[in-house]
Order: structure tokens, then C-alpha cells, then sequence
């Protein structure tokens, strides 16, 4: 499976932590991540872990040809087959390049508001309630089989096998400070 991660402008003012430990989370599962930003927003959240590109967002409707036409060369590159998009913008983005693709669209819904401005027309093919109320709206006014429930935040993972009995082990060992001793005596304790 190979997920793009769509993040409007607000959202990735808003929510940048829980977007890049829920790209890391796929990840951890073995899904492909790439993630799309608004070109220019500032992120200090950033994971270098986590391919990203830029893109404009919104852009006008004369700009969105061009828009699709570039996002859908990278994504089908990269077999992108599914499309999460959080935020106005980035449903614009999702919907516009999903038919290229075939991809499947699912747009997070934050807000009463965001669930009131949902059409059961709009191509999307799930909606994500972040709050139970919000999931009832969406079963009220979309369909329920079209929402799901998904709380912000991300789930921990099922049970892990037991330390030794998943196969090997790697360990990243960083030195910023060039203490050359004490890294030679990190290094025999993990030998140990």
C-alpha cells in the first residue's frame, strides 16, 4: 500500500506533530508514506524520516490543471493508491488527482463546521470523523458506510513480539559532542 498525506495550510499550522507521528505510525507498518505540504509552511515538526513534497494550495481554478498534471506524474510514480487529505485545500488536491490515479480519497473532518459543508455528491470515498458527534453527522448526512470514526492521534501498535524473539536487532548510536571515550565505552556495553 502506498498513502499520500495531504495537509492544507491550516492543518499543517495546526496539527504538524500528529501529521508527521502519524506518517512515521504507517510507516512503522510497513506502508509507504510520501506526504504533500503547501509550499512555504513553516514546519519545525518536520521528520526527515518522511518524504515530502511542496505544492500550491489552493490555487485558482485556472491553475489546476496544471497543478493535477504535476502531483499526478509524482504520485504515480511512487503507486500512490490511496489519498488522505486534511483540510479544504488539500480535498481540492486529493479529488482533483484521484481519477488519474485511481486512487481512493479520504478527507478528515475536524470540525462540526467542516461536517456540515460535506456533500454526499463530493467524490470522497471515506470521511473521517474525528469526534463521535461528528461521525454521527457524517452517518446522518453522507452515509454510514461512507464515515468511519478516527479519533486525532495516533493508535499505539499491536502486540510486538518480546525483545530477541523478533529477529535482530539495530541500534542508531548519534555522538554530536566528538567524545571520543565515552562513545568507545557506549559501544562496548552494547557488545556486552
Amino acid at each position: 500500500m502506498s498513502v499520500a498525506l495531504l495537509c492544507g495550510p491550516t492543518r499543517c499550522v495546526e496539527e504538524p506533530a500528529m501529521l508527521q507521528r502519524l506518517a512515521v505510525g504507517l510507516m512503522n507498518e510497513g506502508v509507504a508514506i510520501t506526504s504533500i505540504w503547501p509550499t512555504g509552511s513553516q514546519d519545525t515538526q518536520r521528520s526527515s524520516l518522511v518524504p515530502r513534497m511542496s505544492i500550491d494550495m489552493p490555487v485558482s481554478w485556472l491553475m489546476r490543471s496544471r497543478r493535477r498534471r504535476l502531483v499526478t506524474e509524482e504520485l504515480a510514480a511512487l503507486e500512490v493508491n490511496q489519498l488522505v487529505a486534511f483540510g479544504g485545500a488539500a480535498q481540492q488536491l486529493a479529488t482533483d488527482v484521484a481519477p488519474a490515479l485511481g486512487a481512493a480519497v479520504l478527507v478528515e473532518v475536524a470540525s462540526m463546521a467542516a461536517a456540515e459543508r460535506c456533500r454526499r455528491s463530493a467524490p470522497v470515498d471515506v470521511w473521517l470523523a474525528s469526534s463521535p458527534s461528528i461521525h454521527r453527522r457524517l452517518a446522518e448526512r453522507i452515509d454510514a458506510q461512507r464515515t468511519a470514526f478516527v479519533p486525532m492521534g495516533v493508535a499505539t501498535g499491536g502486540e510486538r513480539a518480546p525483545h530477541g524473539e523478533a529477529g535482530p536487532v539495530s541500534i542508531a548510536v548519534l555522538d554530536g559532542g566528538g567524545d571520543v571515550a565515552t562513545m568507545r565505552e557506549v559501544m562496548q556495553g552494547l557488545r556486552s
